[in-house]
């Protein structure tokens, strides 16, 4: 192999700034939509019931720096993706769809844990098994 094709392979797989942050934008919109029932419940709670929800509404931003620390170490990894985060997220929306239609599994907790499920497969997606390590921290303090 030449060393321009080597510097034109690694060129390729350089992640586009613009890219990623349009990439993110529409996966948060999707994720927004997709589960609005439970995050407009929690925001619900929080604000109603400040003495046992309403450390809610700052778990996010502590959950995201939480990441944002992680991100040096992420840098370092050779990020492979995991296909098995598919079934996962799959695995995760069914969860949260089965309980947000069913009488007898439609409980706040409950939903959650597809919600966490499908994050922990999207997380797979993105950054493979060695990646996610770094992630799961923020993962579970949310």
């Amino acid at each position: 192999m030449s060393p321009a094709s080597s510097t034109q392979t690694v060129t390729a797989t350089v992640l586009n700034p613009r890219r990623l942050l349009a990439s993110s934008v529409v996966l948060a919109v999707i994720l927004g939509w997709l589960f609005w029932d439970f995050l407009s419940r929690q925001v619900l709670y929080s604000l109603e019931h400040q003495a046992d929800w309403g450390h809610t509404l700052v778990i996010p931003f502590i959950a995201g720096w939480l990441a944002w620390q992680g991100r040096g170490r992420l840098k370092l990894e050779r990020l492979k993706p995991a296909p098995i985060g598919f079934v996962l997220m799959l695995v995760g929306v069914g969860w949260y769809t089965l309980c947000a239609l069913s009488t007898a599994l439609h409980h706040h907790n409950l939903m959650g844990g597809g919600i966490a499920l499908t994050l922990l497969g999207l997380l797979l997606v993105f950054f493979g098994w060695r990646g996610t390590r770094w992630m799961l921290l923020p993962l579970a303090y949310l």
